[in-house]
């Protein structure tokens, strides 16, 4: 069966780490920016460890005025996040944006830590 996330957001990219947490990099609906949220799941349970603005926190990321989804698509400047973790023990996201009428790719480096980032 399916289960439900706390999380608000789409085009989420999950990597398993290797003590069993879960780290998700997402493109949040209910706050702007690019996020990343650790996690453990115990059985069907999923706890929330940290939530971590990574990039665009201060840019639109839908506009309030949009009354559909297609206006909220148009209003879209950037997504599809991907992560990976690198053989130093950091992980590394790509993803699209667009700044100043420009098309871009952004990338950040971060490393976590036990307790979180």
């Amino acid at each position: 069966p399916f289960h439900e996330s706390p999380l608000h957001g789409e085009t989420c990219t999950p990597l398993c780490l290797e003590d069993g947490r879960v780290v998700m990099v997402y493109r949040r609906t209910d706050e702007k920016g690019l996020w990343a949220h650790l996690c453990e799941f115990e059985r069907d349970r999923w706890i929330p460890i940290e939530d971590v603005p990574l990039w665009g926190t201060e840019k639109a990321s839908y506009s309030s005025d949009s009354k559909n989804t297609f206006e909220h698509l148009a209003a879209l400047k950037f997504g599809y996040p991907q992560i990976v973790r690198l053989s130093d023990g950091d992980h590394f996201v790509v993803f699209w944006c667009v700044e100043d009428c420009v098309s871009n790719i952004r990338w950040i480096r971060f490393r976590l830590n036990r307790g979180g980032k």
